[in-house]
C-alpha cells in the first residue's frame, strides 16, 4: 500500500501533533503568500511544497500513522481519505 508505519495513538506521538501540524502548514503557505507578493517565486514554491507536505502529515498522524517519506505523503491520504470517501479525489 505505501510506506507507513502503524502508531500507537497514546504511545507514538501526541494528540496535538496533527494539529501542530496544521499551524506549520498555515504558517508556510502564509510565508508563501509573502514571498510570492515579493516575487521571490522559487522560494514560494519551496514554502507552498512544505505547506502541502504538513497538511498532508496532519491528515496521516490524524489516522494513527506516521509518514517515513515525502513519497508516502503523496499516497497515504489518498488510501486513508479518498478511498473511504472521507475527502474529494479533486481536492487531493
Amino acid at each position: 500500500m505505501y510506506q507507513g508505519e502503524k502508531t500507537n495513538k497514546n504511545k507514538t506521538f501526541k494528540r496535538n501533533d496533527s494539529k501542530k501540524e496544521i499551524e506549520n502548514a498555515e504558517y508556510d503557505l502564509e510565508r508563501a503568500r509573502n514571498s510570492l507578493y515579493e516575487e521571490d517565486f522559487k522560494w514560494s514554491a519551496v514554502q507552498s511544497y512544505y505547506s502541502m507536505f504538513h497538511a498532508a502529515k496532519a491528515l496521516v498522524l490524524k489516522e494513527g500513522y506516521r509518514e517515513k517519506s515525502h513519497f508516502c505523503l503523496s499516497i497515504a491520504p489518498r488510501e486513508l481519505y479518498v478511498r473511504k470517501n472521507k475527502l474529494n479525489v479533486e481536492i487531493w
